[in-house]
């Protein structure tokens, strides 16, 4: 009899399985991948438990793991808890800056503030291979990209770092005010 699963976890196994199946994940590891989501599925593997990372480490290895830890990354999961009895939370980190919003169930958008990007090394790179995954706040997003020589244009013909600079004072106030680790 399966056990059943909460929502984090179906959510983190739908993402395992976008990996999967989009050929993000390379081919050496997609077995080992799905092995990881089906025991997900089955219940066999609690992300509410405290040692689910060696869990999966262990028995799976470090790149495995990686690919799990993207997938709670997208998600928005922080890893999971300090404690069993504690319940997954919804939350946004800028991995520049630092700020952090958990994630209540408000009428706030701040959450959509934050955006995430995964780079995939390619073949020759001495990081063949290798995928990275970080977020980051707009307002550091901007700051970098107000560092290209050629900045980015949208859709619309507008240079992104100029429109960003005028909505800044209304938008961004309550990113700008939240709290930094």
């Amino acid at each position: 009899m399966t056990k059943s699963i909460n929502k984090y976890t179906q959510g983190i196994c739908d993402e395992l399985y976008q990996m999967i199946f989009s050929g993000e994940v390379v081919y050496e590891v997609r077995e080992k991948l799905k092995n990881v989501t089906v025991e997900l599925e089955a219940g066999d593997i609690n992300i509410e438990e405290f040692d689910h990372a060696a869990v999966i480490a262990h028995k799976y290895g470090q790149l495995i793991y990686d690919y799990f830890l993207i997938a709670l990354h997208r998600q928005g999961l922080t890893v999971i808890n300090s404690h069993p009895d504690i319940k997954p939370q919804r939350m946004f980190r800028c991995d520049c800056c630092g700020r952090v919003y958990h994630y209540a169930d408000s009428t706030f958008f701040i959450g959509n503030y934050f955006n995430e990007f995964t780079v995939r090394f390619a073949y020759g790179s001495p990081f063949d291979e290798s995928i990275i995954s970080f977020t980051l706040c707009e307002i550091c997003l901007f700051n970098l990209i107000r560092q290209f020589k050629h900045q980015p244009i949208d859709d619309n013909g507008q240079n992104m770092v100029k429109e960003f600079d005028k909505y800044r004072k209304d938008y961004y106030q309550e990113l700008e005010n939240l709290e930094k680790e």
